[in-house]
């Protein structure tokens, strides 16, 4: 788990967010910070590139969209080189009511675009759920994290678990211990991030790959 730890207190019970270089809270709220974690470089041998095109400074917001553990990361690709500039998760507990936890990904979120003013949003987009209820679920914590990115106009981009598994293993089937093995040597960490968070990498990974294949 990271040493950073910041913590949201808007009702009862709390929802907390994980993660590192966490923006600033709302009014109102409680939190507690310590230092922001470096930010790691990922060069252009893990993330493939074809040609030599150029590519245009971009900083995209990554999302693996969950009611009880949304993850998220911020990437900033420039001067061929990518940097993770922050990544969490919102964790929202069992007793926490549906309605509260959506308000908790869409406000931290949107604390994350108006800190880190990205250009571009990606989420990974559900393709099988078990149950109608549970797409109900997840289709209701997506929902609130692209109207965060919406409400401001981003470009919303969506990519299938198999794709995203894909660019950063190599193999569509991959478990999640390998996908987060490969975010963690990609980017150099002596901690892995934790689980939904890295798939929230995954999605950033992923999206630069597409984009700088042009």
């Amino acid at each position: 788990m990271m040493k950073n730890a910041h913590i949201i207190k808007a009702v009862e019970p709390r929802a907390s967010v994980v993660g590192a270089s966490v923006p600033a809270s709302p009014s109102g709220a409680e939190r507690s910070v310590s230092k922001p974690t470096r930010s790691v470089i990922i060069s252009n041998k893990s993330i493939s590139q074809s040609g030599n095109k150029s590519i245009l400074p971009r900083t995209v917001l990554a999302v693996d969209p969950s009611l009880r553990g949304t993850g998220y990361a911020v990437l900033r690709h420039e001067n061929g080189k990518t940097r993770v500039l922050a990544y969490g998760v919102v964790k929202n507990p069992p007793k926490l009511s549906q309605e509260a936890c959506l308000v908790a990904i869409y406000d931290t979120l949107t604390e994350c675009i108006a800190k880190f003013s990205p250009e571009e949003f990606a989420i990974e987009a559900a393709i099988y759920v078990q149950s109608y209820e549970t797409a109900i679920v997840l289709g209701n914590a997506s929902g609130a994290a692209i109207l965060a990115a919406a409400r401001v106009g981003l470009p919303v981009h969506r990519y299938a678990p198999r794709r995203i598994k894909q660019a950063v293993v190599g193999f569509g089937g991959a478990q999640k211990g390998q996908v987060n093995f490969m975010v963690r040597a990609m980017l150099g960490l002596t901690e892995t991030p934790p689980d939904d968070a890295a798939d929230a990498i995954a999605v950033g990974i992923t999206h630069l790959q597409v984009n700088m294949q042009f």
